[in-house]
């Protein structure tokens, strides 16, 4: 689909293969909206192309509609990787705290920890720039 991100996952369910479909939230809507749009307009859009059967108007409006979403779901895919980044590294900074209490604060400790909260708060800057972008894009669509 175009614009869509999902893993998609192959399982033997009694002999019989099964696709299993693991996505955000925010991925699930994205889906469901693009499945509900094909069923209206085609299921080209789905992939990024206009069904050949439509008016001009509705070709007009149709591809500005799926340019908009893709705006969004471009947006979106960014959030989602800060979101992951910011993730990990609060982990890394949890361990890191944790060893610094078990083994003391070794000088190695100190560094990796000082970097892991200075990335925190780059990431911090990241997701509000993007987050930005995504009202914004959110507003023009």
């Amino acid at each position: 689909m175009h614009g869509y991100r999902a893993v998609h996952i192959i399982a033997q369910v009694d002999g019989f293969p099964v696709e299993i479909q693991v996505r955000t939230g925010a991925q699930d809507r994205w889906a469901q909206i693009m499945e509900r749009y094909a069923d209206v307009y085609g299921r080209d859009i789905r992939y990024g192309e206009l069904p050949p059967h439509l008016n001009a108007v509705d070709r007009k409006q149709v591809a500005e509609f799926v340019d908009n979403l893709k705006a969004v779901g471009e947006v979106l895919a960014e959030l989602e990787d800060v979101w992951d980044a910011t993730h990990r590294t609060a982990l890394k900074i949890r361990l890191l705290r944790q060893q610094r209490e078990e083994h003391r604060a070794t000088r190695r400790i100190r560094r990796s920890l000082e970097a892991a909260e200075a990335e925190m708060t780059r990431l911090r800057r990241e997701y509000e720039k993007v987050d930005k972008a995504l009202s914004t894009a959110l507003l023009t669509g």
